[in-house]
């Protein structure tokens, strides 16, 4: 009698927590399940399983979720099922006003192949990002949109971001801000802006009493 009570709570307790377990966990069981089905060449498994996931993901507003489906759905050739979740990722990031949902977007939005090319979006995107970043002074969202679109070959649009990146940078007064930025001025072949901000992050540091570092050979 005493085994059988045993056993009716464990079977109480498991229906409750399947019952009540969150769109988060429910995501990352189906994940499990698309990954198994995967690898075990279920293709047409995988991707149902993978479309739950993001379903849930979409519940939870988790973008971290809507990217990973829509990198697991490419993974398995479907890039045409990737498209919707990344387009709810961009809409979450726009609302939620979170740059580092936008960068992350528009980068796999811009690495979606030929036959659904989203490039306007992505480049769309990262400029959103840039502008919520630079909304909240934080130059190393702003920075990351530029270097995206720079990945785009968009350079005349991501060096009025990478200008927008140094006069943030040049507020704060940040040495490593002003190395990023002169990388990216590097990058869009502007020497002398980049040695420009270099020097000043250098005098920056000086000023505040800290060493400078010495790049590498």
């Amino acid at each position: 009698m005493k085994a059988k009570s045993i056993v009716l709570i464990f079977l109480l307790c498991f229906i409750s927590s399947r019952l009540f377990a969150g769109p988060v966990e429910e995501m990352h069981n189906s994940f499990a399940k698309g990954f198994t089905a995967a690898k075990n060449r279920d293709k047409d498994g995988a991707i149902n399983a993978f479309n739950t996931a993001g379903q849930y993901a979409e519940q939870a507003r988790n973008w971290q979720g809507l990217l990973d489906t829509a990198n697991a759905l490419a993974m398995m050739n479907v890039p045409q099922d990737a498209l919707p979740f990344l387009q709810k990722a961009a809409a979450m990031a726009e609302n939620e006003k979170d740059w580092r949902a936008a960068v992350a977007t528009a980068y796999c939005l811009a690495s979606l192949p030929d036959s659904i090319k989203q490039t306007a979006a992505a480049v769309d995107l990262f400029r959103k990002a840039s502008t919520l970043a630079a909304s909240k002074g934080d130059w190393i969202g702003v920075t990351e949109a530029a270097n995206g679109l720079i990945n785009m070959n968009q350079i005349d649009i991501a060096v009025p971001l990478i200008q927008n990146a140094e006069n943030i940078v040049s507020l704060d007064q940040s040495f490593e801000g002003s190395r990023a930025v002169a990388k990216l001025y590097d990058r869009v072949n502007l020497p002398d802006a980049a040695s420009r901000i270099r020097q000043a992050g250098e005098d920056w540091a000086i000023s505040s009493g800290d060493t400078v570092p010495t790049p590498p050979p």
